[in-house]
């Protein structure tokens, strides 16, 4: 039931952010929300405050921000139609940012609770290739290549991904000092291995702000390099998850998470959700009708042009957009459904 409860959370969370993303900016404009809805489907119940309808409806997947004249059918003074194109601009944005932002506070967070990864090591793989050239558990390393290493970050810096030898100048734990050379020994997957880990320490706060941008920035540039790949057909199309498919994994990844311990599994749920955040912010922006990527291109023609495209041209290229997008949602849940009973 908790892992039900953490996966339905984890939805509403990122769907809340990137809805109150597109409601704050559209207030700040003073342009009119007329609802602020939570879910999709039938109406539970809603609040009236001021202008705008805030609701919760049956189905906690999905939401909306009803942002009035945002379908190019209201010119009245609050509306979106009656803004000018860069406002228009970032409200559209609004959302995405805020979905990203949500991601940087996500992995940033994480860094604080688990610390970050230190040059010394913790764990040395038997008759690996670290193992047999006397790198041992406690062990400090201080350089690499004559270069130093005050974190994994700068030691994986130094060791790259070549399969040439590298010398480590070391600090055992009785303060003595050692130089090893260590060359990798290639694996399976073509990656080379070492054969150690590194321990942990506790993050400072610029360590934790500057983590979290750095990983949520490095996430987004993977999803763009996925969608690339997803287009050249890199990555077939059938590797394509949905929501069926991402429940599937989130529980799995809970069921892993807790052969190792509640908190265990709680923080990886945490680290999907900074995923899913990120993600939701690129495909958002995806120059595709009917997203918020597919409105920010007509908003940008809209300032080249100096006049707004034709509300009803636009309007039938977003239901076009819309309805190829159900098109691809349904075989991507055909994909899900087949990967999970299949």
């Amino acid at each position: 039931m908790s892992k039900i409860i953490m996966i339905v959370l984890m939805f509403a969370l990122i769907v809340l952010i990137h809805e109150l993303g597109h409601f704050l900016a559209a207030r700040f404009f003073k342009v009119r929300v007329n609802e602020f809805a939570i879910g999709m489907g039938p109406k539970l119940f809603g609040i009236q405050k001021g202008d705008t309808l805030y609701s919760i409806r049956a189905l906690p997947l999905g939401g909306f921000c009803a942002i009035e004249g945002e379908g190019g059918d209201s010119y009245e003074e609050d509306s979106m139609m009656s803004k000018k194109p860069w406002q228009k601009f970032i409200i559209f944005i609004a959302g995405a940012v805020m979905n990203f932002l949500l991601a940087w506070v996500i992995f940033a967070s994480i860094i604080g609770y688990t610390g970050t990864a230190s040059n010394t090591v913790s764990f040395v793989e038997p008759n690996s290739p670290a193992y047999e050239a006397g790198l041992k558990e406690g062990d400090m390393i201080v350089a690499i290549n004559g270069n130093k290493t005050k974190d994994f970050v700068a030691i994986k810096e130094q060791l790259g991904t070549s399969a040439d030898a590298h010398t480590f100048q070391v600090i055992e734990s009785n303060k003595a000092e050692k130089t090893l050379t260590i060359e990798p020994k290639q694996v399976e997957d073509g990656r080379y291995m070492y054969g150690f880990r590194p321990g942990k320490a506790a993050a400072s706060f610029v360590d934790i702000v500057w983590g979290g941008l750095r990983d949520s920035v490095m996430v987004v540039v993977q999803i763009f390099q996925t969608f690339i790949m997803l287009i050249t057909g890199e990555v077939p199309v059938q590797e394509l998850a949905g929501i069926v498919g991402v429940v599937q994994i989130s529980s799995d990844m809970w069921n892993e998470g807790m052969k190792q311990g509640m908190m265990t599994a709680i923080m990886t749920i945490v680290n999907l959700a900074g995923l899913l955040s990120a993600n939701l912010a690129v495909f958002n922006l995806l120059p595709l009708p009917a997203l918020d990527g597919g409105r920010i291109v007509f908003t940008i023609i809209e300032m080249i042009r100096r006049k707004p495209v034709d509300p009803e041209k636009e309007g039938m290229v977003h239901t076009i957009g819309f309805i190829l997008l159900m098109v691809l949602m349904v075989f991507v849940l055909f994909n899900d459904l087949r990967r999970v009973f299949g």
